[in-house]
């Protein structure tokens, strides 16, 4: 036992009085700069993903706040017909102050939905994987509920982009569930904001009524 621990106790020699200290150094300062780098990556990625959850938790709460609310709450109450007369004669001002207040209420839910595109699209702060998970069939559905209105202001407005991120988020969920290959994948151009396609049927951002 007394033969083992002398063995432990005698010092370990790194260098010696050959050593060349300047490589030396080097090699010191690129081990320090190595677990630096992976302190500093690891850290960083703890940032992103708390700033992460802390998006996918603005975005949950403002879906449930009271705007969002009463305006799916009165998307209950009209179908594909009823969103297309009521945007027509809001565009032509035949629709009584109840209706308009009613039409200006539901548009937050279009809105909505195009901040989520945009951060997808554009920011890349979301994937389609999450998008889809949170409020992936809501889009969808709400896009065939809102598509025939929309074509139709397009038409009066004379612009293709009105509500051309939430057209584009929806066909990219579709995209997404169905497993298309990545050159089928729905994108934007620069005239109408979605890209003509074997996936798109109509072309395309964001607007509502001016």
């Amino acid at each position: 036992m007394l033969e083992l621990l002398h063995h432990l106790s005698v010092p370990v020699r790194i260098v010696d009085a050959g050593t060349d200290w300047a490589a030396w150094a080097e090699w010191v300062t690129a081990v320090i700069l190595g677990i630096t780098l992976y302190v500093a990556r690891k850290e960083l990625r703890g940032g992103e993903q708390t700033r992460f959850s802390e998006l996918i938790a603005d975005l949950s709460r403002r879906w449930d706040e009271p705007l969002l609310s009463r305006a799916r709450l009165a998307l209950t109450g009209l179908d594909e017909d009823d969103l297309t007369d009521l945007m027509l004669r809001t565009w032509e001002k035949k629709v009584t102050l109840p209706e308009r207040r009613i039409f200006y209420q539901i548009q937050a839910l279009p809105n909505f939905i195009e901040t989520l595109a945009v951060i997808e699209y554009d920011v890349e702060g979301l994937s389609l994987k999450t998008i889809d998970a949170l409020w992936g069939s809501q889009i969808i559905g709400d896009w065939e509920r809102w598509k025939p209105a929309v074509l139709l202001l397009r038409t009066e407005v004379g612009d293709d982009t009105t509500y051309a991120n939430f057209e584009l988020l929806a066909k990219r969920l579709r995209w997404y569930r169905d497993g298309h290959p990545r050159e089928l994948e729905p994108r934007r151009n620069k005239r109408t904001g979605l890209q003509r396609g074997p996936v798109l049927d109509s072309g395309g951002g964001s607007g509502g009524m001016p």
